[in-house]
């Protein structure tokens, strides 16, 4: 009878335990750590992902943003993977996969599983990126000061508003409350005026902020100043910036609208429309249309298929203006993206059209425009957006470092 009443409180715990599962965020979990004395400066980066297939834009430009901090300031980079397990090899060649406890100077650490013990220093810094990298390090943070008698130094690389990310939720709220927290002295350093802009209208304010404006890409801007506008032979293809997993990116609304449009228009027989970002195959929709996906293409040939496109549409449901829109418009696309709250690309290019009401039919409407139109856009070869990317990356390495030093 023991036994038997035994087995049943292990099924009863055993369903407690998946029920709560399934309600529970993964991504919080709390980390494993151990504090200890190290001498040395450490700079920490608590990113998603580094596996290849993940590492588009935001993740990036927390990488760069990261090694190039780490070496401004003359100090080691530990790399800490908090979503995603790191498969096969790892793409980032200068680093090495090692433990929670490892010394080496430029270091990745997986712990997805959370099933690491991460040593931690007062001399450690940490780099935020997605929300839920800085909220799971909340038990550490909370220790740190109590261990060492001083705030961590936590650097908020924002690179969108991020609790816009999840309808009205528990994920909502809990990403909110990164923005909110005024316990640690947070450094903020935002991915562009107008999200800086928009997070200032919000209410919003940290210990320091600053912001840093797009910049093309250096292998692009490369192929784009060697490209000579009089031998390009643009075909009639339309190149969308298709991503069905994000849903800022709206990728149901611009394959309805592009449905509408081909459905709508005899001309649109003779035109093809090319998707970039994610791999989906090819898409039939009812109107006989069919959306190729190329998925994650080199820059090479990013590049090439811009320069034989003559429309591009890339939407975002966000403050954050989006690189693909900028890229485009560079390559002399005539891109169709949207306002959102303060934000309005249409001020970056003649090139870009900013639709300030996004509907299905606003967007047919306009695709119908450009495609009825036989000239082009123009390769943009001067403007800020190809400047040095070096320079405002110097003058915020060297804000972070003064900060850290004054405490100004």
């Amino acid at each position: 009878m023991k036994i038997k009443n035994k087995l049943k409180k292990i099924k009863n715990l055993l369903k407690a335990n998946k029920q709560f599962s399934e309600y529970s965020i993964k991504e919080i979990e709390d980390v494993k750590y151990k504090f200890y004395k190290r001498k040395s400066t450490r700079l920490n980066l608590l990113i998603t992902s580094v596996n290849e297939e993940d590492i588009f834009a935001g993740i990036k430009t927390a990488i760069s943003f990261s090694s190039n901090l780490a070496k401004f300031m003359n100090c080691d980079i530990r790399i800490i993977v908090m979503d995603k397990p790191i498969r096969g090899k790892l793409v980032l060649k200068e680093y090495t996969l090692a433990n929670g406890s490892s010394e080496i100077s430029k270091v990745v650490v997986d712990l997805s599983k959370r099933d690491d013990v991460l040593s931690v220093s007062e001399n450690d810094i940490f780099v935020g990126t997605m929300w839920h990298t800085l909220y799971a390090f909340r038990n550490v943070f909370s220790e740190f000061t109590l261990n060492f008698k001083k705030n961590p130094t936590l650097i908020y690389l924002i690179q969108d508003y991020e609790a816009g990310f999840f309808p009205w939720s528990s994920r909502y709220l809990l990403a909110e409350s990164t923005y909110a927290n005024k316990k640690n002295k947070t450094i903020a350093v935002f991915n562009s005026m107008s999200l800086y802009n928009f997070f200032k209208l919000r209410g919003y304010s940290f210990y320091k902020e600053c912001f840093f404006s797009p910049r093309l890409n250096n292998d692009l801007k490369k192929i784009l100043l060697r490209a000579n506008e009089t031998e390009l032979k643009r075909k009639k293809q339309i190149l969308i910036y298709g991503r069905p997993s994000k849903n800022r990116n709206v990728f149901s609304l611009i394959l309805m609208a592009l449905d509408k449009w081909y459905s709508e228009n005899k001309l649109a027989r003779e035109w093809q429309v090319l998707s970039v970002g994610e791999s989906f195959g090819t898409i039939k929709c009812p109107s006989g249309l069919e959306v190729k996906s190329l998925g994650k293409l080199t820059i090479e040939e990013y590049a090439n298929e811009m320069l034989q496109s003559q429309i591009g549409i890339s939407l975002m449901a966000s403050p954050h203006p989006s690189y693909p829109p900028l890229e485009m418009a560079s390559f002399g696309l005539k891109v169709i993206t949207n306002n959102f709250a303060n934000k309005d690309l249409g001020k970056f290019s003649t090139n870009i059209y900013s639709l300030k009401t996004v509907t299905i039919e606003e967007l047919s409407k306009k695709i119908v425009e450009l495609s009825s139109q036989s000239d082009c856009g123009i390769l943009m070869k001067t403007g800020e957006y190809l400047d040095d990317d070096n320079l405002q990356w110097n003058s915020i390495y060297k804000e972070i470092r003064e900060t850290l030093e004054t405490g100004n």
